[in-house]
């Protein structure tokens, strides 16, 4: 923690960097649901708590593809 202030869009990139890396999926242009909180103090001073993500990754198969 520190008093850098961060872009929430930009807080995903190094997750989606990592699945990608993983090849969890091909690439992040799959993902098409996200939802996203930013859980800070507004004056970014004593920041105490770690950041933490949650993923849920399911596998979509249309009927076109069963």
């Amino acid at each position: 923690p520190d008093n850098k202030k961060r872009d929430l869009d930009n807080m995903f990139k190094v997750i989606f960097d990592c699945l990608t890396k993983a090849k969890v999926w091909a690439d992040d242009s799959q993902v098409f649901d996200l939802n996203a909180r930013k859980l800070m103090k507004r004056d970014y001073t004593n920041i105490q708590s770690a950041g933490h993500a949650e993923l849920e990754i399911f596998s979509y198969f249309s009927e076109e593809n069963e």
